[in-house]
């Protein structure tokens, strides 16, 4: 397409225009526009603010991304019509606004994604601390259950959901927040054509769940043996896969809340409301949920990871009834902790469907 030397740049009676979001109207930008830009050679595109200046040069660029938009007229590149996707290889556009991830570099996603954890120290000490402090703070809240019936029962329980409360709300408030930060950059470099939403969405979640994962180990490791709950192997490490599993959960949950709203502020709103909707309902605040509320029992991911601890945990100690110095061994719920782990893996895997679902949708109606 170009040689050596550059390319030449023509457009003949270019048009753009937009939908004018508050009337409806069209609304036109660019009219009859015709010029060129020799190989070799600096040119200056000046006029007064609001004159087109930048929507020429992302018309010229191949880098118009809004939706509703619509171009007409001639743009060749060396005498031949151009192709958008070969003149980007041969092309760079330095954006008039910087918008990009406060430490990220061109490179492959996941790459981009890790680094942009790697090279941010306080955030990622933020995360770890607001991890480790309410783990410490649970730790001291319920520290070393006692075996009484009634009492140590009681307190195991409310543990278990209250740390599950815990990790309910702070990764969906974290995608959030991230959300708000990626949402421009996203909607640019898709708009360029850089990569698909499955690839945007498959390097995300490659450096994102490993990080989830990890909170959640640091996590179960300071509240687990801190509370004391049973001291096995097998406990622990069935606390942490329900937790991890629990919180990638809810990171998505906060991720779909983000996603289906144009503004964070709307996006808490939302997120706040499903999360204590599905709070409530779990099978620790109450103990008989409404017949016009069960579907929300049934749907909600925490009443499956609570159930499936709270069976784990029940089963296998022995409790003393301080009345008569009764012990009572392994006290069963009628939950089967594995069949709800599995329900809870099955959540986890439709979670991981529906946010790309959402994700495209968003691009594609333009919602982002």
């Amino acid at each position: 397409m170009a040689s050596g030397r550059g390319a030449l740049i023509e457009w003949r009676d270019l048009n753009f225009t937009v939908t004018d979001a508050a009337t409806g109207q069209l609304k036109t930008i660019l009219s009859d526009i015709s010029g060129m830009a020799g190989p070799g050679r600096l040119l200056s595109i000046m006029g007064p603010s609001g004159a087109g200046k930048s929507t020429l040069l992302d018309v010229l660029a191949a880098n118009v991304s809004s939706r509703g938009a619509s171009t007409s007229g001639t743009i060749t590149v060396d005498g031949a019509p151009r192709s958008d996707r070969r003149f980007r290889r041969i092309s760079c556009y330095v954006q008039q606004k910087d918008v990009l991830l406060s430490s990220a570099t061109v490179a492959v996603l996941s790459g981009r994604y890790w680094r942009s954890w790697i090279r941010n120290p306080i955030m990622m000490a933020s995360e770890l601390v607001q991890y480790v402090f309410t783990a410490l703070f649970i730790g001291l809240m319920y520290c070393r259950f006692n075996d009484v019936l009634g009492e140590g029962d009681f307190n195991r329980a409310s543990c278990i959901w209250f740390s599950f409360a815990v990790l309910c709300f702070t990764p969906s408030y974290t995608a959030v927040t991230n959300w708000s930060s990626e949402r421009l950059l996203l909607k640019r470099e898709l708009g360029q054509k850089l990569y698909g939403m499955t690839t945007f969405y498959l390097a995300r979640y490659s450096v994102v769940i490993p990080f989830q994962i990890a909170q959640s180990l640091l996590f179960v490791s300071v509240v687990y043996f801190f509370v004391g709950f049973q001291a096995s192997a097998g406990g622990f490490f069935t606390f942490f896969i329900v937790f991890a599993m629990f919180q990638i959960v809810s990171e998505g949950v906060g991720a779909c809340c983000a996603v289906a709203t144009r503004t964070a502020t709307s996006a808490v709103i939302l997120l706040t409301f499903v999360l204590l909707l599905l709070l409530a309902f779990s099978g620790f605040l109450t103990t008989k949920v409404p017949v016009y509320f069960v579907w929300v029992q049934k749907c909600s991911y925490l009443t499956y990871a609570f159930s499936a601890l709270l069976e784990r945990e029940l089963s296998h100690i022995t409790l003393r009834d301080p009345d008569s110095g009764e012990l009572i061994p392994g006290m069963r719920t009628g939950l089967s902790y594995s069949q709800n782990i599995g329900v809870l893996a099955a959540q986890l895997a439709g979670m991981e469907a529906l946010k790309l679902a959402v994700f495209n949708l968003a691009y594609r109606f333009d919602f982002m």
